[in-house]
């Protein structure tokens, strides 16, 4: 599976919502699937990212502007689509390289299975995040995720196939609890005693390095969930899975980390 973007148009409404400047860019990449959408204006671009989870149950929302680095904190944030507001978490963050600043935020299962229906997502919350985007022809970019997803999943062998592809599983090369100390607690989420469970895909190569980890059940906190990835895919290796010739070959290894504050 290889990089391939696909453009979905769609009719831009007049007034109302801040309109799209461009159509959905479909990205095919290796190990996720998004669909992007530029907003704004030249001097002061947006974009509106949506990715899937691998099973196209949890949904993540990326906001991405030009900004000055900041510190990276979570603050409470409304998601508003379909006629519905759903209270989340954002991580607010900066890409020092690129001087952009990210806005990120998941939905749950239920909540992702609608976004496809809506005309417009508002997204509402601390440090200045208050925006609605006119989404037109979302539903097709939402069948086009789908469609990028089952490439995913073949590609990763965790389809129907995986059975037939996989004799034996790949294997951490430690025991997993080597891999996150309580060091990791994000300093945010320990202050206000946050906690909670977030479940992850990390997708293992035929060298057993970890090419990327996606979310696949969220905390609920967005500093507790990057973080479960930041030190997944920094930390974890493998023993590659084998198919039955002994051949190594890619796959897909879930894990869910419970975060808790010791009494």
């Amino acid at each position: 599976m290889f990089a391939t973007l696909m453009a979905l148009s769609a009719a831009v409404p007049a007034s109302g919502p801040l309109p799209p400047r461009k159509a959905w860019i479909v990205d095919y990449a290796e190990t996720f699937c998004t669909a992007v959408r530029e907003y704004g204006d030249a001097d002061a671009p947006l974009e509106l990212v949506l990715r899937p989870s691998p099973n196209d149950s949890l949904l993540q929302l990326f906001v991405i502007r030009k900004s000055a680095n900041a510190t990276a904190e979570h603050v409470p944030v409304t998601v508003a689509f379909a006629g519905r507001t759903v209270k989340a978490t954002a991580l607010v963050y900066s890409v020092e390289k690129s001087g952009r600043k990210v806005v990120l935020t998941s939905l749950a299962p239920g909540d992702a299975a609608e976004i496809g229906r809506t005309g417009a997502i508002g997204l509402k919350g601390g440090r200045g995040i208050d925006w609605t985007f006119a989404v037109p022809g979302i539903d097709k970019a939402m069948a086009a995720l789908a469609a990028c997803n089952a490439d995913l999943r073949a590609h990763w062998n965790m389809d129907a196939g995986r059975s037939a592809a996989i004799k034996t599983d790949a294997k951490p090369l430690a025991p997993l609890a080597r891999w996150i100390s309580s060091s990791d607690y994000p300093a945010q989420a320990l202050r206000e005693l946050d906690t909670g469970r977030s479940r992850v895909f990390l997708l293992i190569d035929e060298q057993g390095k970890v090419r990327d980890c996606l979310l696949e059940e969220t905390s609920g906190n967005a500093s507790l969930d990057a973080m479960t990835c930041i030190a997944l895919r920094e930390r974890g290796k493998f023993h590659p899975a084998l198919d039955a010739s002994g051949k190594p070959v890619r796959s897909v290894y879930g894990q869910a980390i419970s975060w808790r504050i010791a009494p």
